[in-house]
């Protein structure tokens, strides 16, 4: 199959058809909020990408769930108190409190180090792939994408 000409969603969809074993035909694309659109067939979905963009997509999901943290985590990391980390935790805002926390690993760290240190201990499925969190690598006329089931 020549795929020079080719756009890459179109390459991605054929490579999600030969993983999931369906036909391209099946296989439709799903605009989500993000640039990384999913791709379905059925009631599953998936995102398919490259290292460097499941790189990119980890570091916003990370970036997006600061406040969904293990106190303890953060307070590793960052050599603060993990009570001050678990206050923020029990205020009962969530997401609101992603901006403090990421000015706290700012102030103390380096963010890519921190994403670093997350996907290491958890793996980029944790945190692309909301059905399992597994990240499934898979070559399709050479080349290499990591596929997050949604």
């Amino acid at each position: 199959m020549n795929t020079d000409d080719m756009p890459i969603q179109e390459i991605r969809a054929r490579a999600y058809a030969d993983f999931s074993g369906v036909d391209i035909e099946d296989v439709c694309e799903e605009r989500e909020e993000t640039r990384f659109e999913s791709l379905q067939h059925g009631n599953a979905s998936a995102r398919v990408l490259t290292d460097e963009e499941a790189d990119k997509a980890c570091k916003e999901s990370i970036a997006d769930s600061l406040w969904a943290f293990n106190p303890s985590f953060l307070a590793s990391f960052t050599g603060l108190p993990e009570e001050a980390f678990q206050a923020i935790a029990d205020n009962g805002r969530c997401e609101s409190n992603n901006e403090a926390i990421r000015a706290m690993i700012d102030g103390t760290g380096n963010f890519d180090q921190f994403v670093q240190e997350a996907v290491s201990a958890d793996g980029r499925g944790h945190f692309l792939a909301g059905y399992d969190g597994n990240e499934t690598e898979h070559e399709f006329i050479g080349r290499t994408f990591y596929i997050y089931q949604d």
